[in-house]
């Protein structure tokens, strides 16, 4: 399904989690960014977590799991400057649409990364996490950061009790101490609304059980998650976890 949500190009779309408001306005101005402003405005908040300065951020690595098409990655890239930015995931087709924009996308699984130990500086998982298995992707994640490396973890959850209790227990079976944890689902929410997304017509040709599991996914405003969100069933967290030395 999500080789389809990529192969569509969604609009010019390069990422696809749920974003956050309000929308800085060097964001919001931007052209390369007018169609996912709210979702680059959440790689915004979620870098903020990172206590580094402007030369820490240029002297960095910086890896994103679960990278899809690449555009959260080429945000950072393009904000902070990072001597390395690498973008890893699955789908074959949103690696091909990231290293059309220019950025370096491999395709590779979250267990088993393709890179050498204590390489990156600040790894990123961007609304990802569900997708594999948490004690190999924790394992993975110490191995490539560097002692007082960060991972940054960006996830759904019903409440925020169990949002920060995941992260928690995340960060005692991985050996990293949690540095910072936020709240967003008021933003979340605020970006539903403002982004106010259907499917595109083409989709009518889909049967049923595939319209409804793509509107699902992507939040549609005709989505039982699109409801649930704005009824306050669902709490979406940011999470900084400083890699132990």
């Amino acid at each position: 399904m999500y080789d389809v949500i990529y192969a569509w190009c969604f609009d010019g779309r390069t990422t696809f989690n749920p974003g956050v408001g309000p929308v800085r306005e060097e964001i919001a101005a931007d052209p390369l960014y007018r169609r996912e402003a709210q979702q680059i405005q959440l790689y915004a908040a979620l870098a903020e977590l990172v206590p580094f300065g402007a030369d820490e951020w240029r002297r960095s690595a910086v890896l994103e799991v679960g990278a899809g098409c690449g555009g959260g990655l080429r945000y950072v890239a393009r904000r902070f400057e990072p001597r390395e930015s690498i973008g890893i995931d699955t789908s074959g087709v949103a690696v091909l649409r990231g290293r059309w924009l220019g950025m370096d996308l491999r395709r590779a699984e979250a267990h088993r990364l393709p890179f050498e130990s204590d390489r990156f500086d600040c790894l990123l998982c961007v609304d990802a996490l569900n997708y594999f298995g948490e004690q190999p992707f924790m394992a993975e994640a110490r191995r490539v950061l560097r002692p007082g490396g960060y991972l940054l973890l960006a996830e759904s959850a019903k409440t925020w009790q169990l949002a920060t209790d995941r992260f928690r227990r995340l960060a005692r079976g991985g050996a990293f101490d949690v540095a910072a944890l936020q709240d967003v689902s008021e933003g979340v929410r605020r970006s539903l609304k403002d982004r106010r997304l259907h499917l595109p017509g083409w989709a009518t040709w889909l049967p049923e059980p595939l319209r409804r599991r793509l509107g699902e996914l992507l939040t549609t405003e005709e989505s039982d998650r699109y409801r649930k969100w704005q009824e306050g069933h669902y709490c979406f967290a940011l999470a900084a976890l400083k890699r132990s030395g």
